[in-house]
This record gives structure tokens, C-alpha cells and sequence, in this order.
């Protein structure tokens, strides 16, 4: 009896039994009752039953493996291969695997791969049609029957596929000589951009070719052979010219509509160059106020986060800075495209070009749209800002807080009118790193005191250094 042996540790074949066609009918005990194919590699298990290597890895593999037919806890250590049975299945006669192409040869399994090797009715992919050709007849397929094989174009001696020639004759083939559809000459004298010149509707020079009268812009639908054309124009001059009247007029009034849209551009686009003045000045005042305020808490002893979120706001100013001036350049590039349109309108012939002007000028009325929504973003954004700033610059950090209302008749006469019932002071805090507060007051009174005192409250607000304090 064999001795258990550790099963060499080569790579399994993702096949597991042997799908070749046996000559005689497969024994049960080389069957593999797994697959139900003839064994590949047999092994056998301490239960005694034979497997395909390829079937019983998966099992062994598995966290609890047991045998197929008996259920039996199995484990790799006692599996071992089974070489007897090997030998009587490798012995076995097989037909070869072409033999529906009519192959002949019958031999032992063993023998099954070399033969296929050489197999002369094996197929074969041929890879300029995609068919399978038996290897025996590859050579011929090739050369004369597979129908993409390339042959030499007689007249421009192209190589295309024998499919193909006729249809690169007819359609493709620069040298061949073609003759005029319309049998203006009596023998084939055109290469194929020959022909395309010749039957041209406007350079062609073909006589019998239908061409539009040269006055289909302006209206005209009279359609005839070229060498009637000439008769047409003489007899409709009048005709023709009233067409072009009328088309001018139309083309007048396409070109002052045009005029007067680019002057409402501008005044558009003046607008938005002005506004971007003012706020690139308040943008500058904005980054020297930042500037001081930081240089002056960073002088303070012990400040470090609070510096910290001031560079934070000053790099935002650079960007809201950098976007201006891309805003700017955008409104220059606005302004050619309107000089260029009112160029254009002054400059073209009638008819040349005005649904392309027209479409210009649509789209500068939309990118200068787009530069307006722009302004409003950067507007929202300096006034964010400045109140940011503002907060900065007037902040305490003693404890202490100065508030002077300004126009206080005003803003008490707003409070009896219930307009504005409250008003907020700036935060101020304990210390650099204290807690952060802030006063209300009610200038016409609140609750019991409402309209005989002034109420004032002490808020306690939500602070960055609130995790780190006593409460």
C-alpha cells in the first residue's frame, strides 16, 4: 500500500478531469465523481476514494473539509497521489479532438497533446477574416479563398482587401477614370476629385449639371442646367435686382439692431468697469487694514492663534483680489468682441456672416450677464470682510468693553417704533484665550421695563477656546 506523501506543491490546472472522447466507455472507478470526467492527476483520500488534484484542492482548502461520498473528515497530510490509477487512465485510447474534421487518429491519452500539436485537421483562427480553417487547408484559405486577403488595385496599386476592390474602384480609387453622371462627354476621362470640380454647383464647369441660380440668397429658387443659367439671368435682371432691394432693407434693419445692442453692451459693460474700480480701491484699503491689524497682534505677547486666523482672512482678500482681475480681463475681452461685432456689421457684405454676428453678440450679452453675477459675488464678499475687520480692529481682550452708539436718537426713535427693538455690541473677551461675550441693549426697555427704562443684558457667546474653560 502507498505511504501518505504530501502532494506536490505544482500549480493546478483549472481543467480538472480530461474532456477527450475515450474509445471505449469510461470505467466508474476512473471517473472522477466530482466533475464526472476522467481523472486528471488522481488522489486519494485516507477513506479510500479517488479524486481529480484539481476537484479535492477547493475541499481541502475549505475551513472543515470532508470527503465527497462519505462525508468523512479528510486533511491534506493524508491524501496522497494515486499513480497506479494515473498510468491506467493516461493508457487509455482517446479519437483525437478534430475528428468530427474527419481526423483518423486513435491513440493512448498520453499521447492526445503532442498529436493535437501537429494535428493537420485542428482548426486554425485566420486573422484577417476571423474564421476557423483546418490547419490542412490554412495555407490555401489565405492565398485564395479567405475573402479579406489583400490584392493590388490595378490602378493605384493599393493593397485592399479582396472584398473591397470593387467598391474602392467605384468610390475610393483616386486613379481610376470615371465618366460624368450626367453623360456630358462620351468617355470616362475623371479621377475622382476631377469629377467632384466638375460637377461643383458653383466652379464646376459641367454643362448639364441642375445648379440653383447664383441669386438663392436673396430668393430666388430657379433651379436649371448650367448652360441655361446664362438665359435666366437675362431675362430676370429686374427681377433679380428688387430681390436684392428687399434683402438689403431686411439686412439694414439686422445691422442697426445690431449697432444698437453693442452700444447697450457698453453702457453695460462701462457700468461694471466702474464698479470694479471702487471695489478694488475698497480691496486695498481692506488688505492695508489687515496688514496693521496683523503686525499689531502679533506684537502681543503670548497671541498666536488669533494671528493665525488674521493671515487666514488675509489670504482670502489675496484671492478675492486675484478673482477681480480676472474679472477685469474679462471685461476688456468683452470689449473687442463688441468693437470686433460693430466691425463686422460696418464691414461685411450684405448677407455675409449675420447669424454669426447675431450669435456673437449673444454671447457677450451673456458673458457680460455673467461678469454682473460676478461683481455681486465679489461685492458680497468685501462687505463680509470689512464686518470681519471690523470685529478684528475693535475687539478687546481685557474684560472691558467701550460702546458708543452712534445716532442714538435715531436708532431709540426705531426701537419705540418697533422697527429695531435690540441692538448688539462687537464680542469682547476675558483674555487672549478667555471667554468671549458680547452686550444687548434695549433702547426703548424690555419686559417690565419697556418704554419707562433702558434694558441692558450681558450675553456670554460661543467661543473658540470654550473646550479649554472652566464652567
Amino acid at each position: 500500500m502507498a505511504t501518505p506523501t504530501e502532494i506536490p506543491s505544482q500549480p493546478v490546472c483549472h481543467v480538472s478531469g480530461y474532456a477527450a472522447k475515450f474509445v471505449t466507455q469510461l470505467l466508474k472507478r476512473h471517473e472522477c465523481p466530482v466533475c464526472l470526467a476522467a481523472m486528471r492527476n488522481p488522489v486519494q483520500t485516507e477513506c479510500g476514494h479517488l479524486f481529480c488534484r484539481g476537484c479535492l484542492e477547493p475541499i481541502l482548502d475549505g475551513p472543515n473539509p470532508l470527503c465527497p461520498l462519505d462525508k468523512t473528515t479528510i486533511s491534506r497530510d493524508e491524501v496522497f497521489p494515486d499513480n497506479a490509477c494515473k498510468r491506467e487512465i493516461l493508457s487509455l485510447d482517446v479519437y483525437c479532438d478534430a475528428s468530427n474534421n474527419g481526423c483518423p487518429w486513435i491513440g493512448p491519452l498520453k499521447e492526445l497533446d503532442g498529436h493535437s500539436q501537429g494535428c493537420e485537421y485542428s482548426n486554425v483562427l485566420c486573422r484577417q477574416c476571423g474564421l476557423n480553417v483546418q490547419s490542412r487547408t490554412f495555407s490555401v484559405h489565405q492565398t485564395k479563398e479567405c475573402p479579406m486577403r489583400p490584392v493590388q488595385c490595378q490602378f493605384c496599386n493599393h493593397m485592399i482587401p479582396v472584398g473591397q476592390i470593387e467598391f474602392h474602384i467605384e468610390n475610393v480609387c483616386p486613379q481610376h477614370l470615371r465618366s460624368c453622371p450626367n453623360l456630358c462627354v462620351p468617355v470616362s476621362q475623371f479621377t475622382l476629385q476631377q469629377l467632384e470640380d466638375h460637377l461643383n454647383p458653383r466652379t464646376g464647369d459641367c454643362p448639364l449639371a441642375d445648379i440653383p441660380c447664383p441669386f438663392k440668397p436673396y430668393g430666388c429658387t430657379f433651379v436649371s442646367e448650367r448652360k441655361k443659367m446664362s438665359l435666366h439671368l437675362n431675362e430676370y435682371q429686374i427681377q433679380h435686382a428688387y430681390l436684392q432691394a428687399d434683402y438689403s432693407m431686411v439686412m439694414k434693419g439686422q445691422v442697426d439692431n445690431i449697432i444698437e445692442t453693442t452700444e447697450l453692451l457698453d453702457h453695460r459693460v462701462s457700468a461694471v468697469e466702474n464698479q470694479m474700480s471702487s471695489l478694488l480701491g475698497l480691496l486695498e484699503g481692506l488688505k492695508l487694514r489687515f496688514e496693521n491689524e496683523y503686525d499689531r497682534q502679533n506684537s502681543t505677547t503670548g497671541y498666536t492663534d488669533f494671528s493665525t486666523h488674521i493671515t487666514s482672512l488675509h489670504e482670502k482678500m489675496n484671492k478675492l483680489q486675484k478673482d477681480m482681475n480676472n474679472m477685469i480681463v474679462a471685461v476688456q475681452k468683452s470689449n473687442e468682441g463688441k468693437e470686433a461685432i460693430i466691425l463686422s456689421s460696418h464691414t461685411s457684405p450684405l448677407g455675409a456672416g449675420s447669424t454669426e454676428i447675431l450669435e456673437r453678440v449673444e454671447n457677450i450679452s451673456m458673458k457680460t450677464t455673467e461678469l454682473d453675477h460676478g461683481l455681486d459675488r465679489c461685492l458680497s464678499s468685501c462687505l463680509d470682510q470689512e464686518l470681519r475687520l471690523q470685529l478684528l480692529e475693535r475687539a478687546t481682550y481685557d474684560g472691558v468693553l467701550l460702546w458708543k452708539i452712534d445716532d442714538f436718537e435715531r436708532r431709540r426713535k426705531e426701537a419705540v417704533d418697533g422697527v429695531t427693538m435690540s441692538l448688539y455690541s462687537i464680542p469682547f473677551y476675558t483674555s487672549r484665550h478667555g471667554y468671549k461675550m458680547c452686550a444687548r441693549v434695549y433702547l426703548n426697555g424690555d419686559g417690565m421695563g419697556k418704554g419707562t427704562h433702558l434694558s441692558f443684558f450681558f450675553v456670554v457667546m460661543k467661543g473658540p477656546f470654550d473646550a479649554l474653560l472652566p464652567w
